[in-house]
């Protein structure tokens, strides 16, 4: 299990499964499954964006209200078939970083 909270914005990971709240305070939320199990989630300084890695390769950017906003898919000597793909993603000016387990990092 993952979890994050910035700027009043939430978002839990479980699996290969996302609930996202728009604000910590209000009880509705928004629920996101995949295809594949959750690697790796960061949440932009606003809370509005949400980068996720998956093991198998994917990476979704989401807006925190559970819209689909890219979709991108990591060259194929990336992807680790039997454990993670994504050691993290950090946040650094504004710009995502998403680092795979095997060295690659992609922007």
């Amino acid at each position: 299990m993952i979890a994050s909270l910035q700027n009043r914005k939430v978002v839990i990971s479980v699996d290969r499964s996302l609930i996202l709240l728009d604000d910590e305070l209000v009880a509705k939320c928004s629920f996101l499954s995949f295809d594949a199990h959750i690697d790796a989630v960061a949440i932009s300084k606003t809370g509005y964006l949400i980068v996720v890695g998956l093991q198998n390769g994917e990476i979704h950017g989401i807006f925190v209200k559970g819209l689909l906003i890219f979709n991108l898919t990591v060259m194929s000597e990336d992807i680790h078939l039997t454990g993670r793909t994504f050691a993290g993603i950090q946040q650094l000016n504004g710009k995502f970083f998403i680092s795979c387990t095997n060295g690659s990092v992609y922007q």
